[in-house]
């Protein structure tokens, strides 16, 4: 027998914990030879395939294989840490601290290139299908079609195989550490009782109720400048949740006598008080990978899904035209919409004077107080009513929740041409009257009497129209909107002088629709990820279960109560984690709510609900695996 025949028969005794470990790496080689296959795939050269999806499948090739190279490092870990005392009596038997490290190297790699070549044959059965997704993603007029690539091929083996061998060759220095007799009583050395800090869960209860305080009162400004730091409260918040306040909770709970002393809860709660603090780190990370899957595929799925509203709603003109096109007179542009079968429903030209608010420096559009009201069409909430020298201050950005605001004594400066006009400033209204262009996202309206006096001082130069229409289906409206755009850059340089909803919605489509794309597989990816965590976790600790079955059951516990004690355990290592990842994706969700200025639960629901599927299938599949395992050994001659 050599080296490389007893790291086979290693194998084979331990599958049941490889197992989780060679699916997961499966899983990761299948994902990254379907990515690297596109990256490699002609269609790139093809002007259909946006550069940002493209950026973005290099993002999430980087993800993947760093997401591997976490994954597989911290199972190797895991395994030798569980086999602690299978390496000491290795060299007790007389077989050096070189030729184990060769051992756990060649076990590695069996698992590693078997990994590679059933995830490389996946990636190869299922790229076509992978193809098509991405077509129907990206709205391409013709599929992508089904190509190999050698290039993709070379990397995803290559890669693995480097990753793999070096994680492997890494860990001969954790085991050289340590010395026979500390492997061996690293089985046998006595746990000391978890403890808690009180001013820790303190700080615990601060971080998160202040994290979650911002996340549930931010709008869309704070949301940009508050966003690192509530994920840092969060981070800080979760980890002295598993380290502090979860041994605080089970003290409070073994201090009430009617409970502790209930059924099997002493038990329970004394050993689960070991288990969280013991397992800490890693329900801190599989609490953190959950809520952010849950957060990016719940607002990605629900831009995409939303992309139609979010369009309507953030352009109230289905085409707006800052100044004329090409000489473009009104009538003519009316032939044109007939010419590609468009129903005008709807039509406004509404005079501007470009003016500056000098103390502010901010450059704003003046508008009559008539055009206003007629714009608003909700004049009962938006209503005006100014008086000569007075004006209304108007955030058409749409950057914050629609409000009126009633001001007093603030007074402003209004440069236009050589003249400069004082007015009193009595409104500041939030509410989107109009397309977005560089000059329509501040309005200030004036009396009509007042704008048509300011209109006759106001050199050209800083008058402007804006030609606004609604149709009876803007999705028609492509062909019209690629020639407008063409002949506005011709003419200005740009193509921002013209607004539509039809261009939005793309933009918004193509920006999301590959983000829900790959979100979704990068979910699935991390899950299955924290799974395999939690079950190397919990396999790692079945020779203590063992012994703990055998003496309770010595000293009259039944072997029912044995097995609900187990399940009870396994069952709180993988929901508290799915718990607390809820209830952070619901506060995050809440505050990205401000996004689309409606609640968005349905389709977070959605998305909870099926990840709870998948990890509910992993935690069953877990409990079945160790449950067998642990009544294999009990149940044999040698437990008696």
């Amino acid at each position: 027998m050599n080296l490389r025949s007893l790291a086979f028969k290693n194998v084979k005794h331990h599958m049941r914990s490889y197992l989780a470990y060679f699916l997961s790496c499966t899983f990761s080689v299948w994902m990254f030879y379907l990515y690297a296959s596109l990256l490699f795939h002609p269609i790139l050269q093809s002007k259909e395939i946006p550069k940002q999806f493209m950026a973005l499948m290099f993002l999430v090739e980087g993800m993947v294989g760093l997401f591997s190279i976490l994954f597989i490092g911290y199972s190797q870990s895991a395994f030798l840490r569980n086999r602690k005392h299978d390496l000491g009596l290795l060299q007790c038997l007389g077989m050096s601290v070189k030729h184990v490290t060769r051992i756990i190297f060649w076990e590695n790699m069996m698992v590693g290139c078997l990994a590679i070549g059933v995830g490389v044959c996946l990636g190869l059965v299922f790229s076509k299908l992978f193809y098509l997704l991405v077509s129907v993603v990206l709205d391409l007029t013709e599929p992508i079609s089904f190509a190999i690539s050698f290039q993709a091929l070379g990397l995803t083996i290559v890669g693995f195989l480097l990753i793999f061998s070096l994680l492997s060759w890494w860990s001969r220095f954790t085991i050289r550490k340590q010395s026979i007799a500390d492997l061996f009583r690293e089985a046998v050395k006595e746990k000391p009782a978890p403890a808690f800090s009180t001013w820790k869960v303190v700080l615990s209860l601060l971080c998160l109720g202040g994290a979650y305080f911002l996340a549930w009162t931010a709008d869309l400004k704070s949301l940009v400048q508050q966003f690192v730091f509530i994920f840092l409260l969060v981070l800080i918040g979760t980890q002295l949740l598993f380290t502090q306040l979860s041994v605080a909770i089970i003290d409070y709970l073994q201090k009430k006598k009617p409970v502790f002393y209930h059924g099997t809860n002493l038990i329970l709660l004394s050993q689960l008080r070991f288990r969280l603090k013991d397992n800490a780190r890693i329900l801190f990370m599989v609490s953190i990978l959950c809520s952010v899957v849950l957060t990016s595929v719940s607002v990605c799925f629900t831009y995409y899904i939303e992309a139609e509203k979010v369009a309507t709603d953030q352009t109230p003109f289905h085409l707006s035209i800052e100044g004329n096109i090409q000489g473009m007179s009104p009538q003519e542009m009316e032939q044109h919409f007939k010419h590609q079968g468009l129903q005008v429903i709807q039509e406004e030209h509404v005079p501007l004077i470009l003016a500056q608010m000098q103390k502010e420096k901010q450059m704003v559009s003046l508008m009559s107080q008539s055009d206003y009201q007629r714009l608003t069409g909700n004049p009962a909430t938006y209503a005006l009513s100014l008086h000569l020298g007075e004006m209304a201050f108007i955030d058409s950005s749409g950057m914050a929740k629609d409000k009126v605001e009633t001001l007093s004594n603030k007074r402003v400066n209004v440069k236009i041409g050589d003249r400069t006009n004082s007015f009193q400033l009595v409104k500041h209204v939030v509410h989107r009257i109009w397309n977005e262009h560089a000059k329509t996202k501040f309005f200030a309206v004036v009396t009509d009497q007042q704008f048509n006096q300011l209109k006759k001082w106001a050199p050209d130069s800083q008058q402007l129209t804006i030609h606004a229409y609604r149709f009876s289906d803007w999705k028609k409206s492509k062909g019209l909107v690629l020639d407008l755009d063409r002949l506005a850059k011709e003419k200005k340089g740009d193509a921002y002088h013209v607004q539509s909803t039809y261009e939005l919605y793309q933009a918004v489509k193509e920006i999301f629709s590959p983000l829900m794309f790959v979100s979704l597989f990068i979910g699935v990816l991390f899950f299955l990820g924290a799974g395999s965590i939690l079950y190397f976790r919990i396999f790692t600790e079945l020779p203590s279960d063992v012994k703990q079955w055998v003496v309770l059951h010595k000293i009259g516990m039944r072997k029912k109560e044995g097995i609900f004690l187990l399940k009870a355990q396994i069952f709180l290592l993988f929901s508290i984690p799915f718990v607390v990842g809820i209830c952070h994706a619901s506060a995050a969700m809440h505050m990205f709510s401000a996004l689309f200025k409606k609640p968005i639960w349905d389709i977070y629901g959605m998305s909870v609900l099926a990840y709870m599927v998948i990890y509910g299938l992993y935690y069953g599949w877990t409990k079945r695996m160790y449950m067998h395992d642990v009544l294999k050994y009990v149940n044999s001659p040698q437990s008696e």
